[in-house]
């Protein structure tokens, strides 16, 4: 076990969907997380992303859980648009963010934009040993 004082986890809104429970600032949450490993791929400046939040990963070895306190929710939206006129393949070519209270994975589109994911800072996090 390994206390963080705090930490940042972004949770895609399909994952929240399928598999998460509703949660607002200021619940405990008790998650199923991977180390994030990337760049930060969007574009406004959120901070270091810490872990994603994983609940269908076939490489068990990287999962862990993380327990903390929700400190702060941060939306993101996208605006989508064709790759090209005969394409299937949808691009995101902007991003809206905005500071909600709550996530349940459904949250209404924002400025004509689609929910994608939100980044959640927990604060007082116990990290468990993976499995």
């Amino acid at each position: 076990m390994q206390n963080i004082d705090k930490c940042t986890v972004l949770i895609e809104a399909w994952q929240m969907q399928c598999c998460g429970k509703p949660f607002k600032v200021g619940n405990s949450v008790k998650w199923f997380v991977s180390k994030w490993e990337q760049e930060n791929p969007f574009n406004e400046d959120m901070g270091k992303i810490d872990f994603m939040y994983d609940h269908h990963s076939e490489d068990e070895t990287r999962i862990f859980e993380i327990k903390g306190m929700v400190e702060s929710i941060v939306a993101v939206y996208y605006d989508y648009r064709r790759e090209s006129e005969n394409s299937n393949l949808m691009l995101p070519v902007s991003e809206s963010t905005i500071k909600i209270n709550e996530a349940d994975g459904w949250n209404n589109d924002f400025e004509g934009k689609e929910l994608d994911s939100y980044f959640v800072r927990l604060k007082n996090v116990i990290q468990y040993p993976q499995k």
